[in-house]
């Protein structure tokens, strides 16, 4: 039964699968009365800058398996009340108003919706007219967002919107985002803790756990303020917040799971005969602090109370990276994890460590001289694996090293550790971790580990030169720093004679490895007739490694149609983004296995209309392509959140090949201009007949705090005005 239970993340903005039975569908309730009029306006400055407020949301969350697994069912109901203040608040809920997915992994129900003009007209939504469907790419394939048309949006309109939301999976863990671009002035969330009620006597027939399941609550990253909650002996939670902020809608910031709250509803077992039921439930009070500590003068089998924002379980720094928490490596919590990685101790041992067919010293020395740098015989060591074994994470745990070496293809731990196990040989320390995304959920014990992205890696290197690198990884290179790791926490394997794997956080500053190189040329025509711009990219590092996976990877023995259009739309969606223009045709199909240990390279020529301005008799031209990333997006005055950054350096060239003759006015002096944290640009223009050639290089750190705000906003208009 456990197995059913299985932790699968998914947001709640995203449907749960197909339910057909509506007889548990509880019936939809009429809209409550108006607010007084009073209410009817804005009630403070975060109400007013957004010229619309949600009254009201209200959410209601149950699920439901039998011990046996079956009748699985999950129901979310969802009541929406807007508030339109101004003109422009109007105009933000009259373009569009989503409020569900659904497609192939679940149906709406029971819409219903209402406009109440400032006159008190009542006007009712028509499903059929006014709600419509637009195709988006969800987790599970394609998927129909639902989008709401209010009829008669104008200031002073309240308008109203409930719907059902149904599934026959397995009740999962959910991730239930409390915010919205709107401010909420009351939230309201219901949900029914108990899953699967087990007996004793059941558990005797049916020779099953001994405990039933209950939907655990918790916040994944920061409490809000101004939250109230109560939860009773089978975790029925009652959660009410006030004057809920908006969700910050800031360019490149952190994940919102780790700035913005965000409720979690973990299926969690506990006891079933008194005593273990009792201990269980106050373990699982996660809601109130930290797990294991319950609460003071909780005696009874009920909880309420105000939630206490410095009570979060998780604490982020002013990066939004999370801190070493205070959980000791032998903690029950951590004991399916340590389970896990101790079986990656047992295979390096069992596998490498004890075979018959490792490398002999001598032909170790040939390979990796013990004369060299440490990090050049490491890079020699780590292509070599590489040129015998290509990481595949399709691939089967080999039987033992004959197996792996004959096969070409391996899984990824096996890459790994037969990476460990040579550098280890040569004299090259070597440890293996087991690093989390910092891109995704922050860590809590009694997650799985797989909701947090982990990947293994090695920590290579004397103490003060290390460095990380990520031989499973298909497409990484001995230059690939691991982007979606820095700053994140790991598992560490413990030195010898220690059982329990410790955790670490990699190093925030991670060297920025990633490099797009573009040189673009294009022969200047006097009449301004359209041209073609050629384009000749070069990646490196992350920027290939990144690139490569998009791409992605061939499954079969032959590329299919779907893998060739896949190669051909990421094509023209990188052409897109680097100079905003259309690839036409059909595009070239890159291999993004082909020469994988070398940067990625690849020619292309666009049509384009350059804009040319003629000033007497002088002609002005673009200097540089219309590149997104050189346009400054840091427009708000101030900024909730900190900066993470794209991460890397940047480098575009436009050369003009001007006509016979023809020389520039003038040609300005090297600019160079420098920010927070290592951000830094180069601007230089150069004539060598007949080309006239701008050079634009840009160099962008990961992580800065939202105090290098003012700062880097400054950076990127001048960069903005420079390019």
């Amino acid at each position: 039964m456990s197995q059913s239970f299985r932790c699968v993340v998914f947001g709640l903005s995203f449907l749960l699968p197909a339910c057909g039975s509506q007889a548990r569908a509880q019936a939809v309730a009429d809209f409550p009365p108006l607010p007084p009029p009073a209410e009817l306006t804005a009630q403070n400055e975060a109400e007013r800058q957004a010229g619309a407020v949600i009254l009201e949301s209200v959410m209601e969350l149950s699920g439901h398996v039998t011990p046996t697994g079956n009748d699985p069912w999950t129901l979310k109901h969802r009541r929406m009340r807007y508030l339109v203040l101004d003109a422009r608040g109007g105009e933000q809920l009259r373009e569009h108003s989503f409020f569900g997915t659904s497609g192939s992994q679940g149906t709406l129900s029971k819409i219903q919706g209402r406009t109440v003009t400032a006159q008190g007209e009542v006007i009712p939504l028509d499903p059929g007219r006014d709600v419509r469907s637009l195709d988006v790419k969800g987790p599970g394939g394609k998927e129909s967002a639902q989008t709401v048309f209010f009829p008669h949006v104008e200031p002073g309109a309240v308008l109203d919107l409930q719907w059902s939301e149904t599934s026959q999976e397995v009740p999962a863990f959910l991730v239930v985002p409390l915010q919205e671009i709107l401010p909420i002035r009351r939230l309201s969330l219901r949900s029914q803790g108990l899953l699967m009620k087990m007996s004793t006597g059941m558990a005797l027939i049916l020779s099953g756990p001994q405990y039933s399941y209950f939907w655990v609550p918790f916040f994944l990253g920061p409490i809000p303020q101004r939250a109230h909650a109560r939860i009773d002996g089978e975790f029925n939670l009652q959660l009410e917040v006030r004057d809920l902020a908006p969700a910050p809608d800031e360019p490149w910031s952190p994940a919102r799971v780790r700035t913005n709250p965000v409720l979690g509803l973990l299926p969690r077992p506990l006891g079933i005969t008194d005593r273990r039921n009792a201990r269980d439930w106050h373990k699982n009070l996660i809601l109130f602090g930290p797990q294991g500590a319950p609460p003071e003068d909780v005696e009874t089998r009920i909880i309420e109370r105000d939630l206490d924002p410095g009570q979060a379980v998780v604490r982020l720094d002013e990066l939004a990276l999370q801190p070493l928490p205070d959980w000791p490596a032998d903690d029950p919590l951590m004991a399916s994890h340590q389970a896990f990685l101790g079986l990656v101790d047992f295979r390096f041992d069992d596998f490498l460590r004890r075979s018959s067919r490792a490398m002999d010293a001598a032909s170790l020395a040939r390979m990796a001289p013990p004369d060299l740098p440490w990090q050049e015989r490491a890079r020699r060591l780590y292509d070599y694996v590489r040129s015998r074994l290509k990481p595949d994470p399709g691939a089967e745990l080999a039987k033992d090293l004959n197996d792996l070496l004959k096969g070409g293809r391996a899984a990824e731990t096996d890459v790994v550790l037969y990476t460990r196990f040579l550098l280890e040989k040569a004299g090259i320390p070597a440890r293996p971790l087991l690093a989390l995304s910092s891109r995704a959920t922050p860590f809590q014990p009694f997650l799985p580990l797989a909701a947090f992205r982990p990947q293994l890696l090695l920590e290579v290197g004397p103490a003060g030169e290390t460095i990380y690198l990520s031989p499973g990884d298909r497409y990484a290179t001995f230059g690939t720093s691991p982007e979606d790791l820095a700053g994140g926490l790991a598992f560490r394997q413990p030195a010898k004679g220690k059982k329990e794997w410790t955790l670490a956080r990699l190093p925030a500053d991670l060297p920025v490895a990633g490099a797009t190189r573009i040189e673009a040329s294009s022969r200047l025509d006097p009449e301004g007739k359209p041209t073609d711009l050629t384009l000749a990219a070069t990646l490196k590092d992350n920027a290939a490694r990144d690139f490569r996976w998009q791409l992605g990877m061939q499954k079969g023995e032959t590329l299919t149609d779907a893998e060739r259009l896949r190669r051909q739309e990421t094509l023209r969606q990188w052409v897109d983004s680097w100079v905003q223009l259309p690839l036409p045709g059909e595009p070239p199909v890159l291999n993004p296995d082909e020469k994988v240990r070398e940067p990625l390279s690849f020619t292309l020529k666009v049509p384009w209309q350059p804009d040319l301005q003629r000033v007497g008799g002088q002609i002005l031209v673009p200097a540089l392509p219309q590149t997104p990333l050189f346009q400054n997006v840091f427009h708000a005055e101030s900024r909730e959140t900190p900066l993470w950054l794209p991460g890397g350096h940047v480098e575009v060239a436009l050369a003009w090949e001007l006509p016979a003759g023809t020389e520039p006015a003038a040609v300005p002096p090297r600019v160079e201009k420098s920010g927070p944290g290592g951000l830094s640009y180069t601007l230089e223009v150069a004539f060598q007949p007949p080309a006239l050639t701008t050079r634009l290089t840009l160099d962008l750190p990961r992580f800065l705090p939202r105090t290098d705000y003012p700062a880097v906003r400054r950076f990127f208009e001048d960069l903005q005005r420079a390019a």
